[in-house]
């Protein structure tokens, strides 16, 4: 983040538990703060997801509690 931001560029790191969706509302409330913080925006341009787990299994297939 911090070789973006010294392009002259503004970057934002969340991170999401994505075991669990009791944790989603937490991460959108921080979300939205971050975006009017930063930005003054509701909305944004890019995303890039950094994270993955081992389970192989289609995504219809998988659970919480797999994850």
């Amino acid at each position: 983040m911090k070789q973006i931001e010294k392009t002259g560029r503004k970057a934002a790191a969340l991170a999401l538990d994505v075991s669990g969706s009791k944790f989603f509302d937490g991460f959108v409330e921080k979300l939205k703060e971050v975006l009017q913080a930063k930005w003054k925006r509701d909305d944004f341009d890019f995303l890039v997801n950094n994270a993955g787990i081992g389970i192989h299994a289609p995504f219809a297939q998988t659970s919480e509690k797999a994850i």
